[in-house]
Order: structure tokens, then sequence, then C-alpha cells
């Protein structure tokens, strides 16, 4: 079967023939496939991981312009740029891109520089992830001591009714707590 060309749907052109689609992906031709698959056009072979938009397939060959070329150096010789112009948070208002306070940049520059380094930093910027990480509570005026592990699954509870996988891991995790305390009470003895 010779080479055919296939009518243009939403000025995306694909050429078939004895190979599947066009292999070789740039940024115009995935702007012109967003375009067709938004007037309904199904491809076959898309760059996306999973059909999502959002995430690039591996191993896809992908022709890159000047422009690009420069602004992918531009952001591997500095993180901060990358950062401030391609890293984004989800917030009430959608998707945003961020803005980085100067501690937040001198972390990266930091961390960028050194593979190794150590943060002075409360427990209240999101970097304990322990379930043995011993917490505070306050309600009703008084504190309350609990774990990080304690506290999640407590409030899984109280939402829904854990699956099992959920209820192994409660169990496995207050079977680590007890033989942590049991250990401790040994010590003592």
């Amino acid at each position: 079967m010779s080479a055919q060309t296939k009518p243009q749907h939403g000025g995306f052109e694909l050429e078939v023939g004895k190979q599947q689609e066009s292999n070789i992906w740039t940024t115009s031709k995935v702007e012109q496939l967003m375009i067709a698959i938004d007037d309904g056009y199904k491809s076959k072979s898309t760059p996306f991981h999973d059909g999502n938009p959002n995430l690039r397939k591996g191993n896809i060959v992908f022709e890159y312009t000047q422009m690009e070329i420069s602004e992918i150096k531009k952001c591997a010789k500095d993180i901060c740029y990358f950062a401030d112009n391609y890293c984004t948070v989800m917030t009430d208002n959608g998707l945003m891109t961020i803005e980085l306070r100067d501690y937040q940049e001198k972390m990266l520059r930091q961390f960028a520089a050194e593979r190794f380094n150590i943060c002075l930093a409360s427990r209240q910027v999101g970097k304990c992830l322990l379930h043995s990480t011993e917490v505070l509570i306050l309600r009703d005026g008084t504190a309350i001591k609990t774990t990080l592990g304690r506290l999640y699954f407590e409030s899984l509870k109280l939402q829904r009714k854990l699956s099992l996988l959920e209820r192994t891991k409660y169990s496995l995790w207050k079977l680590y707590e007890w033989l942590d305390v049991f250990d401790g009470k040994q010590d003592d003895i």
C-alpha cells in the first residue's frame, strides 16, 4: 500500500502508509493535534501519556526549534528560572505559576549546588512524612499528643469505610507502633 494523505482535519494532516502515523513530533504538530482532538478527531498515535495532554510519552521523537532549545538551556542553567516560568500550583483560581520567595530561591540554588543539605525548618512546612512524627492537636483548649499516622487513619475512618488495603496498612502501622513501645519498655526493665 503506498503512502496516502488523510484529509486535513482542524489543520492537522497525517500521512498513513506501511508505518503508522508520523512519529516525529513538533510543537506545531502537537498544537494542531490538540485543535483536531477538540474538533472530535481520533488519532491512533499521540505524543501523550495515557491520552493526558499534560504528560508527554517517553521515547518519542520530538524535533525542537532553536527557540525551544535555547529555552531548555536557560532552564538547565538556572533552576529558579525554570521554577518561575514553568512550575505551577493548584489554587482556588486554577493552575498558577509560582512566585518564589527569596529563601526559596536560596534553597533551590543550594539544592542544585550541593547534593546533601540540612534545612532548619518547622514541621508545618510539609516535609514530615513519617507516620511516627508526633504532633499536638488543640481540641476545646486541650492539647492532644498523637502521631501523623494515627491522625491520618482516624480522619480516613471518619470520612468513609476503609478499604482492605487501608485496614491492612493501619494494622501493620499499629503493630509497628506497639513493637516500638514494647521495645522502649524492654529498655526500662
